[in-house]
């Protein structure tokens, strides 16, 4: 399924855990119109952060990732695949990682 028109997306608290993460990341990476995506809640880890479908949305404006498993290695792997984007994500303007296990050395 390819959404290539779809600008905004709210899988808040849906319980994807990084295996159900997968498949949607994939679809990610298509959808170049995307500016707002809140995955909180769905106890994400570090292996979801290794974000290569961020090369496909880069219009994201605002990116909820709060209330997940993250960690300092997520907040790590998430900051080595943005810098890995040629031009970033120039329209980044909001990223939420409240309560997402990071500390001092991930942030």
């Amino acid at each position: 399924v390819e959404a290539p028109l779809l600008e905004s997306l709210n899988v808040r608290d849906c319980m994807l855990g990084d295996d159900g993460f997968a498949p949607l990341a994939a679809q990610l990476a298509k959808c170049s119109r995307l500016q707002a995506l809140e995955l909180g809640g769905n106890e994400l880890t570090a292996e979801s952060c290794a974000a290569s479908w961020l090369a496909g949305v880069p219009a994201l404006e605002t990116l909820g990732m709060e209330e997940n498993e993250l960690g300092s290695a997520g907040a790590a792997a998430l900051a080595k695949a943005l810098r890995s984007l040629e031009n970033g994500l120039p329209k980044l303007a909001a990223a939420k990682f409240a309560t997402s296990e990071i500390a001092s050395r991930g942030a």
